[in-house]
């Protein structure tokens, strides 16, 4: 095999692994099977508290309701807007006041708050289960500690439930905590669950034309691991995880509402998180993910107390590791979902946030992070250019083989890498700088897609989200001439068919990418390739000029 067809198969090969990982890293998961749930032991009778405390079935859609004692009551900061319903004593709705915090909803192209919570849609999240026998959306009657502090009470001659909400109006962090007093003559068992309910609107999830849609699912943090589902296999067969579950929610690529327990040592063994789903006419379906703890008996005359931390905002790293329980993380960083490059990207998104608050400008850190890769890859982009350069070089002793060893390729084979050995020649060593930035690109498409910092961060007046795809396609168009100019020059020959087409080939591959990738992707691909164009045209002018065309090259050594 000549050098050109090895060289043709290398690339086919990359090209091909690139498509291979990008299936691996964004293609959605395959559902976990459920644990099998843990069996409680039989206790002696007991009278339930609010009726027993085991998780049912929730009521369909259309039941009937009881009416709410009265209307839903107001919380708000300079960083969010809510209301609390006293039907079922539950968040009603939630907005994001930030002005980058939008979405496209509505009229197209109009953009609007972000709503967690979309006001009038039930059921609502941080419902409270006390027991079948208190529905969901039982009355509850409202009292106000304070402004952003509000006590929903359900009591009746056996028991007394109270559910407090204490909002922190200068952070996206609140409190929710669960009292049952025990009325009566008998101990009463009493099991807690908090579950946090989403929606999804009609539409598919990722995919490659659409590698990052806002697709909320459910998801919980259960014995040092992350577990999401996607909300369509939840309507075959809801998901269960025993154990040391820590926090349970809904989130999407950039938005987070999750509910983590309070006392993490306590029952930490015989925590469930559940996922359930529901099929919605018009909608993609609702799901919901529980937090289940363990049963506990209540005295007559006592009472059980349960505290959990609310958590209602972006997924910014430094909130979500400021969030504390019990004085320990809570985990809630492990919602940003990195995958396995999370190693690259908060060092990435580190320094796009430095370079952010020097510039001002996300588009700006972007090409600033664009030239600290190229600086610390420049000793092997260095070797890769002299490489193909020697190989240029050789390309007239290259022929002369291939002409006089036509019937022998064995011999063709074992010449050709004593001529590579003899000039000091690596035929692989052309490729190394893109082996390199192959896992520096698909960090930064991770850091891109998943940090909430670059949500809506603006470029120049038509990029207007370095999250997203450039809508009017500039940079995919500058980057697709700017790698054929680059595959011009390092071509060694290009009258060879293979050498032409892999010329063609490579730059028409990375504007099929950029089409569909975020923006900031696209920036840095394309500021990289202008880098890389200078830096070639300095060695030229350094190393005795541009490297000729072959044929005037006959017995040139280096």
């Amino acid at each position: 095999m000549n050098d050109s067809n090895r060289r043709l198969l290398l690339a086919l090969a990359i090209c091909l692994g690139i498509v291979f990982v990008w299936q691996m890293l964004f293609s959605p998961p395959a559902p976990n099977p459920p644990p099998a749930a843990k069996e409680s032991t039989p206790a002696a009778p007991r009278e339930p508290l609010a009726a027993d405390a085991r998780v049912t079935a929730r009521p369909a859609a259309d039941a009937a309701v009881d009416e709410p004692e009265g209307p839903p009551v107001t919380v708000e900061s300079s960083r969010w807007r809510g209301l609390l319903s006293p039907r079922g004593a539950a968040l009603e709705s939630f907005v994001l006041k930030h002005p980058r915090y939008r979405e496209e909803r509505g009229e197209k192209g109009k953009t609007a708050p972000v709503e967690l919570v979309q006001a009038g849609k039930p059921p609502f999240p941080f419902e409270v289960d006390f027991g079948p026998a208190l529905t969901p959306t039982a009355p509850w009657r409202a009292e106000a500690v304070s402004q952003n502090v509000w006590r929903f009470v359900k009591e009746d001659a056996r028991a007394r439930l109270t559910k407090t909400f204490r909002f922190d109006p200068r952070s996206h962090v609140a409190r929710l905590e669960l009292r049952a007093e025990n009325r009566g003559s008998v101990p009463a068992a009493q099991r807690i669950a908090v579950r946090v309910h989403g929606r999804q609107g009609p539409g598919g999830g990722p995919s490659m034309m659409n590698p990052n849609p806002r697709f909320w699912r459910p998801v919980c943090y259960a014995n040092g691991k992350v577990h999401r589902e996607e909300p369509g296999e939840l309507t075959q067969e809801q998901r269960a995880f025993v154990g040391d579950v820590r926090w349970t929610g809904i989130d999407d690529p950039y938005f987070l509402m999750a509910v983590v327990v309070a006392g993490q040592e306590q029952d930490k063994e015989s925590r469930r998180c559940v996922m359930r789903g529901e099929k919605v006419s018009g909608e993609s379906g609702r799901f919901s993910a529980t937090m289940e703890l363990a049963e506990r008996m209540v005295p007559p005359g006592g009472s059980l107390e349960q505290a959990f931390v609310l958590y209602l905002g972006p997924k910014v790293l430094g909130d979500l590791d400021a969030v504390l329980v019990d004085g320990k993380p809570a985990g809630l960083a492990e919602a940003v979902d990195f995958g396995w490059l999370e190693v690259l990207c908060r060092p990435m998104l580190w320094l796009l946030k430095l370079f952010q608050t020097w510039v001002g400008n996300w588009g700006v850190a972007i090409i600033l992070l664009t030239l600290v890769v190229k600086f610390g890859t420049l000793y092997w982009t260095q070797k890769s250019m002299r490489s193909m350069r020697k190989m240029a070089k050789l390309g007239p002793e290259m022929k002369k083989l291939q002409e006089k060893y036509a019937s022998d390729k064995d011999r063709l084979n074992k010449e050709t890498w004593a001529l590579y050995k003899r000039e000091g020649v690596n035929p692989l060593g052309s490729c190394l700088p893109m082996l390199l930035q192959m896992p520096i690109w698909l960090a930064l498409y991770r850091t891109l897609a998943g940090s909430v910092e670059l949500y809506r961060s603006s470029f120049v007046w038509w990029i207007d989200d370095l999250a997203r795809p450039d809508r009017y396609f500039v940079l995919p168009i500058l980057l697709g001439l700017l790698s054929i100019v680059q595959a011009r020059i390092q071509t060694t020959n290009p009258s060879d068919p293979q050498q032409k087409m892999m010329m063609w080939m490579m730059p028409v591959m990375f504007l099929f990418f950029s089409l569909f990738v975020p923006s900031g992707l696209t920036l840095y691909w394309l500021i990289n390739t202008v880098l890389t164009l200078g830096h070639q045209w300095l060695m030229n002018r350094t190393d005795g000029g541009a490297a000729p065309k072959a044929p005037q090259l006959a017995g040139a050594k280096t």
